[in-house]
């Protein structure tokens, strides 16, 4: 499945928090660089793919890794775009294990537009989207046990808490608990 880069895929239901989502693609290379150094600290905390030595090439590097991805049909990645069409974070489902119908989801919102409730409209977009086109049953999402916001966003989609992982060392060595969420679709 192909997804063109500019095609808006949902955009919320009236009276919500309004956010659409488009493919993650190289024309939002600069705004996502920009706004992971402005959350630099955060994301590196919590994603493989994001250290402090963050830089361009990463970026793009990054980006590039997850048009193959989605080329080879493993994971799909998109940009969360608010009302105005500003980019405000990213969503994506990878590690899809096609023949147990199963997903690992990711997100993370800019820290300027946390708190408004644009993470749980994406995170039901991306659900649509999924059910729609990949035929999955479920989702999960791992999280610091300590990002309440996040947890917050799971179980309004209506997530379950499936597992607590204790002392998992995380990739820059600091060690925390960790909350596995499952979703059934």
């Amino acid at each position: 499945m192909q997804l063109e880069t500019t095609t808006l895929y949902y955009s919320s239901a009236p009276g919500s928090p309004e956010v659409s989502l488009a493919a993650l693609s190289l024309p939002f290379r600069q705004i996502r660089y920009s706004t992971i150094q402005r959350n630099l600290a955060a994301l590196s905390e919590h994603f493989t793919w994001c250290s402090l030595s963050f830089n361009p090439q990463h970026n793009l590097r990054r980006i590039i890794q997850c048009q193959t991805q989605q080329q080879k049909r493993k994971g799909y990645f998109f940009v969360i775009l608010d009302r105005d069409g500003s980019f405000v974070g990213e969503i994506g489902v990878d590690a899809i294990f096609p023949y147990q119908q199963f997903a690992n989801v990711y997100y993370w919102v800019d820290a300027k537009h946390q708190g408004k409730g644009l993470a749980s409209e994406a995170f039901k977009l991306l659900q649509q989207w999924v059910q729609s086109n990949l035929f999955l049953k479920t989702l999960q999402i791992r999280m610091d046990v300590s990002n309440v916001a996040s947890q917050r966003v799971v179980l309004k989609a209506g997530a379950k808490l499936i597992d607590v992982t204790r002392n998992y060392q995380h990739k820059n060595g600091r060690i925390s608990d960790v909350h596995t969420f499952s979703l059934e679709l």
